[in-house]
């Protein structure tokens, strides 16, 4: 090997993630009672936040078990790694590299999240918008009750 000569290594420790997405979702056999209660309850998740999207306190205890849920799923693959047998699963789908947990327990959640954050942020825009035209408004009409407000100071003063 030459000075000259760039130094490049690669390392290629197997598929990439996405292939291993890929290949997780072809292979799942999602007839297991653990993988249909998963799916259950991301649409449960799906229907809380839409059917309370206008409640402030239910949309931000949504938005905190999410974050909960994503926080703890490394935990979660460490702890189902062990203990699949136990929860009905037909073959180990928990992996060292987290894919099946994060396939199909931290993206659904990382989504509603998300989405809850995007409302949020709507809701705070549309709040501000509110309060600006309404604020305009107090001035127009301050300004228009002034001198009415003067002219019947001057009358009491006067009687």
């Amino acid at each position: 090997m030459t000075s000259q000569e760039p130094l490049i290594f690669e390392v290629t420790l197997g598929p990439s993630t996405p292939q291993l997405i890929k290949k997780i979702i072809i292979e799942m056999n999602y007839l297991q009672i653990p993988v249909i209660a998963l799916l259950a309850i991301h649409i449960l998740s799906f229907f809380i936040l839409i059917k309370y999207r206008n409640n402030l306190l239910v949309t931000e205890i949504h938005f905190l078990v999410c974050c909960f849920f994503i926080a703890v799923s490394n935990c979660l693959n460490d702890f189902l790694s062990t203990r699949w047998e136990k929860f009905l699963f037909k073959q180990n789908y928990f992996d060292p590299n987290c894919i099946f947990v994060f396939t199909f327990w931290t993206v659904p959640f990382s989504v509603v999240a998300i989405v809850i954050i995007f409302s949020l942020f709507i809701d705070l825009c549309k709040s501000i918008a509110v309060h600006r035209y309404f604020d305009s408004f107090m001035k127009h009409e301050e300004v228009v009750e002034a001198p009415q407000a003067k002219d019947a100071e001057t009358k009491e003063k006067a009687d």
